[in-house]
């Protein structure tokens, strides 16, 4: 198969060649954004240029399995239920993974179940769960693909060093798990107020429970 040309865009551009990444304008000064923090104007730029960056990604990697007559999203799936260890991912995983609803991801494996390269398994373990594998048919083209996606690969924020490409897909593995830590740490303050709601709501309301005579026995014991 032929090399895949890459185009560059500005971000892979600026990844490959180790300059800046192009910066968002500032506009921590216009009205719409008085107050904002530092870090949510960092935290936005990166969800932009995350976005940006993924785009440029999809659209080589389209280029590159066109000849599959697959879009870069089939690959994505095929490739993921390569590459899962154990059974296969549940089509719950998949939509996880991928950042697609269920809906989207059972077309989807229904599509390329038709063109006979996925497949559907009980595990042994749980027979109640469905899990997605490979067909003979399915392994062979991503074997026939090896070739034109290691070319693809190697013209990615790569072209620079493969420390660069190490150190990025670190850095988003770690962001990428921040929305659980959040969602836990969320849960433990809310549970920590409720608890100290409940404890300030006993002590205020602690001389509800006390009945006349326990009250007239306090007074004489303080007295």
């Amino acid at each position: 198969m032929p090399a895949v040309p890459v185009s560059r865009g500005p971000v892979f551009e600026s990844l490959s060649t180790g300059q800046n990444i192009p910066s968002m304008p500032d506009r921590t000064t216009s009205k719409s954004t008085a107050g904002k923090s530092a870090t949510t104007s960092s935290c936005l730029q990166l969800v932009q240029q995350l976005a940006a960056f993924s785009r440029q990604l999809r659209r080589q990697l389209a280029d590159c399995v066109r000849g599959t007559d697959l879009n870069e999203t089939q690959f994505l799936l095929l490739w993921l239920c390569a590459s899962a260890e154990g059974p296969g991912p549940s089509q719950r995983q998949m939509a996880d993974q991928l950042g697609l609803s269920t809906g989207q991801v059972s077309g989807l494996v229904e599509q390329l179940r038709e063109r006979g390269l996925l497949d559907c398994h009980r595990p042994k373990e749980d027979r109640r769960r469905q899990v997605w594998q490979l067909t003979s048919q399915g392994e062979q083209l991503i074997a026939d693909l090896e070739v034109p996606l290691d070319q693809w690969s190697d013209s990615v924020v790569l072209g620079s060093s493969n420390l660069l490409q190490e150190d990025l897909l670190q850095t988003l593995l770690l962001l990428s798990g921040a929305d659980a830590t959040f969602s836990d740490e969320s849960t433990q303050h809310v549970n920590d107020a409720s608890s100290a709601a409940q404890d300030e709501n006993t002590t205020s309301h602690s001389g509800d429970d006390i009945s006349p005579h326990q009250c007239e026995t306090r007074k004489r014991g303080a007295a």
